[in-house]
């Protein structure tokens, strides 16, 4: 296994471009789980009477009255500003406000194409932080890497930016070039690299195959995110893995932040007998809560290892935690991140939208992982040691689990003996694994 590049370019370990989508503990990857997107109009009674308008004009008097600038305020920017604020009100995380020019980078993220440089970020106190980047993106060419803390694009400093407001700095349009100024792990000097913004295309999904050295050929599907095409990508590049004659299979859902939800029913409908509970919700109104069960059971049973760790969110915890219900996968990995949250989409007047939760989820177990998240069946993390020699622990612990799960078929008995190899430091495969990629046919690579 080639590791030089391992957090750079690892076919799944790409973080998905929704990172900055919503505020999410300082970075991105909280998602939505939704199907359409709804245009409000009318006139919203309930609770008006509850909320107190006139501390509102009479603030608004305020400022008309004695703010300097006032005569020069951009009264567009102040009304979305105050929209913006009265939806942080609410405490959650996950109901947000996007203005018209946010709205337009979200459904070009939701249609897996952008125009910038294909690095993902998260926030950094001195700017944002280079998390991945993206194979055969501007950012690669540009020298750009993972641990790459940007603290300038071209004159404006990203230091006290969120992570939504410093982007709008590095992306934008192709063909222009923006200047970016770096710390960079191990450089004593801040280093400047010119990147030339480009159309970038976001794969959702890559595949491969593994041979492992006792002679098994595994397959390998990543999932940055669950996007539109995503259960269709990954329909596709199973059956080509299964063409190719593999006994077992990894699904890697590492720094996968979610998406829509029907793309992760559809893909655990790959695994799942015929209309058995794969998740349901619970809103609001009970008359509205759903259950959404295996549409099918398309394929032959294979031992699967899933990857997460506590980037995994939404429908990467739906995927994970209906598969571990059933026993039908190991978990591998951190716990993850813990959303049990659905949102829906609302258009409003002025092109913006504001993004909804209207309903929570639970396990086909009826387990709720809010603050929580998905505890793996065997638990491994990167040491201090793995980041500096590039070595995939995560990935070679999933890899041994498959093989031993492919031998003796008993999850429980697998899954004590990996335990008992990782606490006795035995799991080191990485030096005599052969890798063959395939691709999945389907990703835009």
């Amino acid at each position: 296994m080639n590791l030089r590049l391992f957090f750079i370019l690892t076919p799944f370990v790409t973080v998905s471009f929704f990172t900055w989508l919503v505020l999410w503990e300082g970075w991105y990857p909280s998602f939505f789980i939704a199907s359409n997107s709804w245009t409000v109009s009318g006139t919203i009674s309930q609770g008006v009477d509850n909320i107190d308008m006139g501390l509102f004009h009479e603030t608004l008097s305020v400022l008309q009255e004695h703010y300097i600038d006032y005569p020069d305020t951009d009264y567009k920017k102040l009304s979305q500003w105050m929209v913006r604020g009265m939806v942080e009100g609410l405490g959650d995380k996950h109901t947000v406000y996007f203005d018209p020019k946010e709205t337009q980078s979200f459904h070009e993220s939701l249609d897996g194409e952008f125009e910038g440089i294909g690095a993902y970020v998260g926030k950094n106190d001195l700017g944002v932080e280079v998390t991945k980047v993206m194979e055969g993106s501007p950012a690669l060419q540009g020298d750009i890497r993972a641990g790459d803390v940007i603290i300038k694009a071209d004159d404006t400093e990203l230091s006290g930016m969120t992570v939504q407001e410093a982007i709008e700095y590095i992306r934008w349009p192709a063909g222009s070039i923006v200047h970016l100024s770096i710390l960079r792990p191990g450089e004593n000097s801040i280093l400047t690299k010119a990147v030339t913004r480009a159309h970038v295309d976001i794969p959702s999904t890559v595949s491969k195959t593994i041979d492992l050295p006792d002679g098994k050929k595994i397959g390998y599907i990543g999932m940055a995110v669950f996007a539109k095409n995503t259960d269709i990508e990954f329909f596709e590049a199973y059956k080509k893995l299964l063409s190719e004659n593999v006994s077992g299979l990894i699904i890697d859902l590492r720094y996968n932040p979610g998406g829509f939800l029907e793309a992760a029913v559809n893909i655990l409908s790959n695994f799942t007998e015929k209309n058995k509970l794969l998740v349901r919700t619970q809103s609001r109104d009970p008359s509205e809560n759903i259950r959404y069960v295996s549409k099918w059971n398309a394929f032959p049973d294979l031992p699967i290892v899933v990857l997460v760790d506590e980037n995994s969110a939404s429908a990467s915890e739906i995927v994970s935690g209906a598969l571990q219900d059933y026993e039908l996968a190991i978990i591998v990995g951190t716990t993850t991140y813990g959303k049990w949250s659905v949102q829906k989409e609302f258009g409003l007047s002025d092109g913006g939208e504001v993004k909804v939760t209207i309903a929570k989820w639970l396990t086909p177990n009826g387990h709720t992982i809010d603050g929580i998240g998905i505890k793996p069946d065997i638990e491994v993390d990167f040491t201090p040691e793995d980041y500096k020699n590039m070595y995939d622990r995560q990935l070679e612990t999933a890899k041994e689990t498959l093989g031993a799960l492919i031998d003796s078929g008993t999850r429980d008995v697998v899954i004590t003996s990996v335990r008992q190899k990782l606490a006795q430091g035995e799991v080191t495969w990485s030096g005599a694994i052969v890798e063959n990629s395939t691709g999945s046919g389907t990703t835009n690579e």
